[in-house]
């Protein structure tokens, strides 16, 4: 996250349906290719939770509430952001509308964890493919043993 404390205080302010003031940020979020958007979208829509999550083509989108600390100090943030998909420059542009910034490195991180981002999509193929490859190999072995305790005996 590369935002500077006056950039958040230079945030444009917006008011909820409470009439609370919140704080509209937006940021980038870059992901390292390649990311297949389409499934995730489809995974999202799919379980997108009606009046919490929104999703588009282009976009995922849901409110939220961060808890407030543990010793109390503070009273918790909540709002909501939308994320939208920006395939030629590998990221999301995202606004965030929050009442209190407070909790906003924990707000992005979650989003980067929902948006999976972080994720090396290269690794995880190639480990996918060698666990493929060793189960069709035990198949294989399996299958030919099989054929030896099969035969019938001579006569």
């Amino acid at each position: 996250m590369r935002l500077t404390p006056s950039a958040i205080c230079r945030s444009t302010k917006n008011m909820s349906a409470n009439n609370v003031a919140l704080h509209t940020l937006q940021l980038q979020i870059h992901y390292r290719p390649p990311y297949h958007w389409q499934h995730m979208q489809r995974f999202l829509r799919a379980r997108a939770i009606p009046q919490l999550e929104w999703c588009t083509d282009n976009s995922y989108g849901r409110t939220f509430e961060w808890p407030r600390s543990y010793d109390c100090t503070d009273s918790g943030s909540y709002g909501y952001f939308t994320a939208y998909h920006v395939a030629d420059k590998h990221c999301f542009t995202v606004v965030i509308s929050v009442n209190e910034v407070t909790h906003l490195k924990s707000i992005v991180n979650n989003i980067r964890r929902i948006l999976d981002v972080d994720a090396d999509t290269r690794r995880i193929e190639n480990d996918l493919r060698a666990v493929l490859c060793a189960e069709k190999e035990n198949a294989n072995n399996n299958k030919n043993k099989r054929k030896i305790t099969t035969a019938t005996p001579l006569l």
